[in-house]
């Protein structure tokens, strides 16, 4: 898992090490959540409303990654529970270029999330915060992927019987490590390990099923 740094040296390449969240302890995770949202057998699956919610919004990088903040798009499925808790299964990419260099990149973000409205009027705002996991797929480096951890606030409004409109801020959050290399392979350097963020804003209209 490696990726170029925002100043490579002559002769020498750098990477970009993201520490991992089991992919075991995530899906571990997001069946607690289910479980823990399920309010007993008096209430039938059925009864629970399913939604789906395209998103649109833009995304910004930490810094050191020399990314410009780019547009993103992305796809959600949720079940409520009730009024005041969901579960949500949250897709999202977008392609930020480098600022120095101008290459481009493709940076996807899959999470499970919990859910949790504050009020349940008409305006709901929420909170929400889970894990995932999330992919750069650079254009002039070699591939990388990490887990994440994501927290974020929004607030929605009940348009209609089934239909919803949000807009919301979330932050995932991943540990990063930068490794420079020379051109025959061997360890230059090892920086200190970080935890970075990827921050984003995001609108979308939720249909309920």
């Amino acid at each position: 898992m490696k990726a170029v740094p925002r100043h490579p040296r002559p002769r020498a390449r750098g990477s970009l090490y993201l520490g991992l969240i089991p992919l075991s302890f995530t899906c571990a995770l997001f069946g607690a959540g289910l479980w823990l949202l399920a309010p007993g057998p008096l209430l039938a699956l059925s009864d629970r409303e399913f939604t789906i919610a395209p998103t649109a919004g833009a995304t910004w990088f930490d810094q050191k990654l020399d990314f410009e903040g780019e547009a993103s798009f992305g796809l959600r499925f949720g079940m409520e529970a009730d009024r005041r808790f969901s579960v949500l299964m949250d897709f999202a990419q977008t392609d930020p270029a480098r600022k120095t260099t101008g290459k481009s990149a493709r940076v996807s973000s899959l999470r499970a999330l919990a859910q949790c409205r504050l009020l349940t009027g008409s305006f709901r705002p929420y909170l929400m915060g889970g894990f995932g996991g999330v992919l750069f797929n650079f254009n002039d480096a070699n591939d990388t992927a990490g887990g994440t951890a994501s927290a974020g606030a929004g607030v929605e409004y009940a348009a209609w019987k089934r239909t919803k409109i949000f807009a919301e801020y979330s932050a995932v959050f991943y540990r990063m490590r930068s490794v420079t290399y020379s051109s025959t392979g061997s360890v230059l350097s090892t920086g200190e390990r970080t935890t970075d963020a990827l921050q984003s804003i995001a609108a979308g209209v939720s249909v309920g099923f």
